[in-house]
């Protein structure tokens, strides 16, 4: 459930000295000036599938739960495999053991998401059916990537995720993530330092926080020309600057009456099929995440 963890700790200098000492902790860089020869920060090295940089004021480490797990653990996860509660929690104990304790540790922000199995290839659900998120449009293979179809929609605290692999056999999957890129997202829900994520209760704040993105988005069944007003409203609504324009033009009033019309269209033509289906099968693997 949670694939990235970035936590970081004030007081650094009792744990530069342990990594200075520690032969364990590989690619350990610092700037020189060369002419100087002068060391300066940031000061970066890895281990086990951890990231850690220091600067002139903190610590911070990077945890990339599978890498971790897969150099950790006998047991290794495959790219659609998703995290156990009982795995993340030993990534943590590793962490609490291994580098610094968790109880002094701060969170600035995390990826929550799942890999999930879906019926249609995840590559069409992107491009055809994920369209707007409160009515904002995407930013569409924002980073071009030849193997993957990906769709994002980005905020400052925040930015909702969807992958799936262009390429690919019989199995079709869909990965949804949602990046929180600060902490103040994650305080909103009771998650103040990284030992929240040890509580069964935080952790389904923290889906559930995954669960109220997915209703905010517009995803929408295909549809074929049902005809009448309806039809042409709903072609008008789906266009890319539609809600932009209406902004900039209309009062709040208007506004709001419009998005009560569309998803009233929606919901006449049933085109929700496929929400309600991702937010099934991101249920489904939520719970076999919690009980193992």
């Amino acid at each position: 459930m949670i694939d990235f963890i970035r936590t970081y700790h004030k007081n650094k200098s009792q744990f530069e000295l342990k990594i200075l000492n520690d032969e364990s902790f590989a690619g350990l860089k610092k700037t020189i000036n060369l002419r100087t020869k002068e060391e300066s920060y940031p000061m970066t090295c890895s281990k086990d599938g951890f990231s850690i940089e220091i600067d002139e004021y903190r610590l911070y480490i990077n945890c990339f739960i599978k890498a971790i797990i897969n150099k950790t653990s006998i047991s290794k996860l495959k790219s659609h495999s998703n995290l156990s509660f009982s795995k993340l929690k030993n990534v943590l104990e590793y962490l609490n053991e291994n580098i610094v304790e968790l109880r002094k540790l701060k969170l600035s922000g995390l990826h929550v998401g799942f890999t999930i199995p879906t019926e249609l290839k995840g590559q069409e659900i992107i491009k055809m059916n994920i369209l707007m998120h409160k009515f904002n449009y995407y930013n569409h293979n924002k980073t071009s990537n030849k193997s993957k179809e990906i769709k994002e929609f980005t905020y400052y605290n925040f930015k909702i995720l969807f992958e799936a692999d262009k390429k690919g056999n019989n199995q079709y999957f869909l990965k949804v993530l949602l990046k929180i890129n600060k902490s103040v997202e994650l305080k909103k829900i009771g998650i103040n330092d990284i030992t929240d994520l040890l509580s069964n209760v935080k952790i389904k704040n923290l889906f559930d926080l995954l669960i109220k993105k997915i209703d905010e988005l517009a995803i929408i069944d295909e549809y074929l020309d049902f005809g009448g007003k309806d039809y042409e409203m709903l072609n008008e609504y789906l266009t890319s600057t539609y809600w932009k324009d209406l902004a900039k033009r209309k009062s709040r009033q208007t506004q709001l009456r419009h998005k009560r019309k569309f998803k009233q269209i929606i919901e006449k033509y049933n085109l929700n099929t496929q929400k309600t289906d991702l937010k099934r099968r991101l249920n489904k693997v939520f719970d076999e995440f919690i009980s193992n």
